[in-house]
């Protein structure tokens, strides 16, 4: 994970062969693994994730996606007026034991509100690669999301 995760500054994440926008979107997801432990869970889900369509998760039209951080924090991933990603604000998560492969992911607006509300309780499921998520909250809203790193396509990691 970037060590400047939660800074107001640029996220370098385009390199060449990697993506600024979540045009990774169209991939097939890989399989969906076991993930019997939370440790195994957030193997997966500690990454930077890009917003696949709307809604988007916060409701924000700037939304990228986040950056979620084993720690239990995540930073909401914005583009900026030139589109390139930089980090916005940053809150908490909790995960929850449900029923693996699917985990409950509960998120925290945090001091910067980042979206509407005190809590929004949400179900993940994640592929192993290329990786793919897909959150829904109470089975309503679902929201799609690709892996910024490393990117399928890129054929490694991107910064």
């Amino acid at each position: 994970m970037d060590a400047s995760i939660g800074e107001e500054s640029s996220t370098p994440l385009p390199e060449a062969g990697c993506p600024e926008t979540s045009s990774g979107c169209d991939i097939t997801p890989g399989p969906v693994p076991s993930l019997p432990t939370e440790a195994d869970f957030l193997a997966l889900f500690s990454r930077r994730w890009l917003t696949c369509g709307t809604p988007t998760f916060t409701g924000r039209a700037d939304e990228a996606g986040f950056a979620a951080a084993a720690d239990g924090t995540y930073t909401l991933l914005l583009y900026d007026a030139s589109g390139a990603i930089v980090n916005g604000p940053q809150a908490t998560y909790a995960i929850v034991p449900n029923q693996p492969p699917a985990w409950q992911v509960n998120f925290y607006p945090g001091p910067q509100a980042i979206f509407p509300g005190a809590i929004r309780i949400t179900i993940a499921n994640i592929t192993d690669a290329p990786y793919a998520m897909e959150v829904a909250d109470n089975g309503a809203i679902f929201w799609h999301f690709v892996a910024a790193d490393p990117w399928p396509d890129a054929g490694g990691s991107c910064p």
